[in-house]
């Protein structure tokens, strides 16, 4: 090895062993991000129960599939008279 080699080699080594020295770190957390990190949270928190009211729908309707239900309500068919009346189509009422 040359003499050139050897400095740069020594300086290296140098450099990487200081990263592995710990050194204490005065940190300082103002109210300013403490309230954001709050509003990150809630914001959070809130954007999932809205999503989760957009699709109560659906999920309802999954949930419903799962256990083997109907997710769409079903009306018994009216009697007139004799005969039986019996509904056509969807009804929303």
């Amino acid at each position: 090895m040359s003499v050139h080699t050897f400095e740069v080699l020594i300086a290296v080594i140098f450099d990487l062993s200081t990263l592995m020295v710990v050194h204490p770190i005065c940190a300082y957390i103002d109210p300013g991000t403490g309230s954001m990190l709050l509003q990150i949270i809630l914001g959070s928190v809130l954007a999932s129960l809205v999503a989760i009211k957009l699709f109560w729908h659906q999920l309802k309707a999954l949930a419903g599939r799962l256990v083997g239900r109907s997710s769409k309500k079903t009306q018994p068919p009216e009697k007139i008279g004799a005969e039986t009346k019996r509904p056509e189509g969807p009804s929303d009422v």
